[in-house]
């Protein structure tokens, strides 16, 4: 009788208890502007009509959200990313208002954007170009007027 406890325990705490809900997105780092296929998924099972959302920014002040849509019968729904950086996708059952699935994404940029590298070579410019005057002025030798001597 133990020995049939003791594998019913272990049987109960080796398997499972509960499924776990995930989100996959079809490209690792999906790129700003470009359409991308989110899936929502019980062990593998798709979830259908599930509500999914994306909040860029996560934790920030400068945090915005956006509706993504619902999944299909297949558990999955297109989103295309509407600005570049980190991005928190949440998943909600239907009828229930509670977070099933959650994942964190890096959305990056197609190129490298522009105004970015303007802005580094602009702040490299001012900060090496000060540094570089102040050191001239400070190496800078000054001339000291000579004493002429008295008149007798």
């Amino acid at each position: 009788m133990n020995r049939w406890i003791a594998a019913a325990t272990l049987a109960l705490v080796a398997s499972p208890l509960s499924a776990e809900v995930a989100i996959t997105v079809a490209d690792t780092y999906p790129l700003f502007g470009e359409p991308v296929t989110v899936t929502v998924a019980d062990d593998g099972v798709p979830v259908g009509s599930a509500t999914v959302s994306a909040e860029y920014r996560p934790n920030s002040r400068t945090m915005v959200a956006e509706a993504i849509g619902t999944t299909d019968a297949s558990g999955n729904v297109e989103w295309t990313p509407s600005d570049a950086g980190l991005v928190r996708l949440t998943a909600i059952a239907a009828g229930s208002e509670e977070a099933i699935a959650s994942k964190a994404v890096s959305v990056r940029y197609v190129s490298f954007p522009i105004e970015g590298i303007l802005t580094m070579l602009i702040a490299g410019i001012i900060l090496f170009g000060g540094a570089g005057l102040g050191m001239s002025i400070l190496m800078r030798e000054e001339k000291i007027p000579e004493e002429e001597p008295p008149s007798t």
